[in-house]
């Protein structure tokens, strides 16, 4: 009798995901788990039965190809990658453990990708935030706020607090070309 490796392999990830979540049926799925292994192997040394092929011949025909990397994730300072493979469905994926994958090309393309849009998103932030112009300064209750305009377009309220502590140069250069800095409102 020889276990599918497929089924194996998802009826064990399947039992670290809920082990990682620690979801309510864990110790039960353990036990069932663990017995079913117990029993196979019980009956390998019975009648030479194994779980897992060690002929050169079946290795290669477990062998799956990498046809994209979908996504990654941390767990216990290991990264994970969520594999799309080859002739497979995205109902198949898997998350597959990067010292387990020998497809370096496809890890060096997506975690490229993934750098060009992390520095994509960080120049977005970037440019939201970078103030066009100071338009005006008012005084209430002994506080000042200033009303900003981004680049973008959008307008915001600003304490003197945050100018001072986040666009310092361009407070300046408002109070320099304005009257509000020699004190009148």
């Amino acid at each position: 009798m020889l276990l599918n490796f497929r089924t194996f392999k998802l009826c064990f990830t399947f039992l670290c995901i809920c082990t990682h979540h620690d979801c309510s049926m864990t110790k039960y799925i353990h036990k069932k788990f663990f017995k079913l292994i117990s029993l196979v192997n019980k009956m390998s040394e019975i009648s030479s039965y194994s779980i897992i092929s060690t002929s050169s011949e079946e290795k290669d025909d477990h062998e799956y190809e990498v046809e994209k990397i979908i996504d990654h994730k941390m767990i216990d300072g290991k990264i994970f990658f969520k594999i799309r493979w080859k002739g497979y469905t995205e109902n198949e994926d898997t998350w597959e453990k990067n010292d387990d994958l020998k497809c370096i090309e496809v890890i060096d393309e997506y975690m490229k990708a993934q750098s060009q849009n992390l520095a994509q998103i960080k120049k977005d932030r970037m440019v939201q935030n970078i103030i066009q112009t100071i338009l005006y300064g008012t005084e209430r209750n002994n506080k000042i706020t200033y009303r900003v305009q981004y680049i973008d377009g959008r307008e915001a309220d600003l304490s003197s607090v945050e100018l001072r502590v986040n666009y310092p140069r361009d407070l300046l250069k408002f109070l320099e070309t304005t009257s509000f800095g020699s004190g009148s409102v």
